[in-house]
């Protein structure tokens, strides 16, 4: 009767760690994820924090790429991160999120919106554009 007893607590024990051991798997990662999303955040925050102290509204795209350029930056240029369709934005690369399952790449840039001071046919990057914005942009590529 006693053995019957001490089986069965055992496998009693057993089952209550195989329905507590996952869920707490799974909550604990979920956590850390979380504090890892919130710790590249507040980096992308102080990058950002950091460009619209060095570039105010009104600096030249010159300016701005020469900067990026001399401190290691690359740059791409992009049409239309907001509404404004008359000059080129220009964008660097400051970080990777993890994507969705329906995309195969979430990159984090931070995005210098830019107005033309001559009229241009299309959205181009010019020396004498001026900078109006500066943001994080988020951009998912390859999704499905």
């Amino acid at each position: 009767m006693r053995r019957l007893l001490l089986r069965r607590s055992v496998w009693l024990t057993l089952a209550l760690i195989l329905l507590v051991a996952p869920p707490a798997w799974f909550f604990n990662r979920r956590a850390k994820y979380e504090r890892e999303r919130q710790t590249r955040q507040a980096y992308y925050e102080s990058v950002l924090r950091s460009y619209t102290e060095t570039f105010k509204p009104g600096a030249t795209r010159t300016q701005v790429e020469t900067y990026l350029r001399n401190n290691g930056k690359q740059i791409m240029h992009m049409c239309c991160m907001n509404a404004t369709h008359d000059a080129s934005d220009t964008l660097t690369k400051i970080g990777e999120e993890r994507p969705p399952w329906y995309c195969s790449e979430y990159r984090i840039y931070i995005g210098f919106e830019f107005s033309a001071q001559s009229a241009h046919k299309l959205p181009e990057a010019h020396d004498s554009d001026v900078l109006t914005k500066i943001q994080i942009y988020p951009w998912l590529t390859g999704c499905l």
